[in-house]
């Protein structure tokens, strides 16, 4: 057996036992594009308190040999951005600018204190 169909029948095996967005089988694929339809909509609830704009979570799918993985694109105002497979990494991105953006406002201090008055 080669190295490269060990390594495919061992993903595929793992995306049977293990579906999540980086690797999943055909018939988790519909429960996981939900899933990360919600995660998206949510994100782009808190994203709207720290910017404005048109802007979306595009959710889509990608084969990848036996198995699948699902894929998100970044849209402002109908332009692609940036697009993510697996998912969890764009969303992972759009969390860490939003928490940059809490720092900067002093929206979050980690126990620091943020008056003036101590």
């Amino acid at each position: 057996m080669s190295a490269v169909n060990y390594h495919q029948r061992i993903h595929e095996e793992y995306s049977k036992e293990h579906p999540d967005y980086f690797s999943c089988t055909t018939r988790d694929v519909p429960r996981l594009v939900e899933k990360a339809k919600q995660e998206a909509e949510k994100i782009l609830r808190e994203l709207s308190d720290f910017y404005v704009g048109n802007i979306g979570i595009d959710v889509g799918t990608k084969r990848h040999g036996m198995c699948w993985s699902i894929t998100g694109t970044l849209t402002v105002n109908g332009v692609v951005v940036k697009t993510e497979d697996p998912v969890d990494l764009l969303f992972l991105e759009l969390n860490e600018l939003m928490m940059k953006r809490m720092l900067e406002s002093g929206m979050v201090s980690f126990g620091r204190e943020t008056c003036a008055n101590g």
